[in-house]
């Protein structure tokens, strides 16, 4: 086998792939390359009596592209986890989760026995109608950019945004 022969497969392959991803840029649908997410059914369990844990659900649509919920924050818990149910060894067991993946075009459920958030040393006051949820995630609704300082020089601007909404109080 020649020289050219062996360099030959890796160039092709290295064309080929350059053109499809020239294609992507090219062709790829602009509404779904960003996410389009919002937030729906926004409910939040107060504590049990004699307890102080608040967990909250709802639904992340999203009619773009993939997204990564990060964290969520609420003013009436300064500890605030993402979580899931799993089954393991024949019993059902929470786990705290350090972010969810938001498929592009689906919706993300939140909710019982499934996803939901935390709310640890909750502060629900009586009455309360609807708390603010805050739900930061990886990526911006649009394209951002690079910024330039006044030299020029590179800044680079974290592709972070949040959404708050007014999750109802169950009960």
């Amino acid at each position: 086998m020649t020289i050219g022969k062996i360099l030959g497969y890796p160039a092709i392959v290295l064309v080929v792939l350059t053109a499809l991803a020239t294609a992507y840029l090219v062709f790829s649908d602009k509404e779904t390359a960003h996410p389009n997410i919002r937030v729906e059914n926004a409910t939040i369990r107060p504590p049990a009596p004699g307890q102080t844990t608040a967990a909250a659900y709802f639904d992340i649509v999203n009619d773009g592209g993939a997204n990564e919920l990060l964290s969520a924050a609420s003013p009436i818990s300064q500890k605030v986890e993402l979580h899931t149910h799993l089954h393991e060894d024949g019993m059902m067991k929470m786990r705290m989760v350090k972010s969810v993946k938001v498929l592009p075009k689906q919706t993300t459920k939140f909710e019982r026995g499934g996803l939901h958030v935390m709310l640890f040393n909750a502060d629900i006051q009586a009455g309360a109608k609807q708390i603010p949820l805050t739900l930061t995630f990886a990526r911006p609704p649009v394209y951002v950019p690079a910024r330039k300082d006044a030299g020029g020089k590179k800044i680079n601007v974290p592709e972070i945004y949040t959404i708050t909404v007014l999750a109802d109080v169950e009960g």
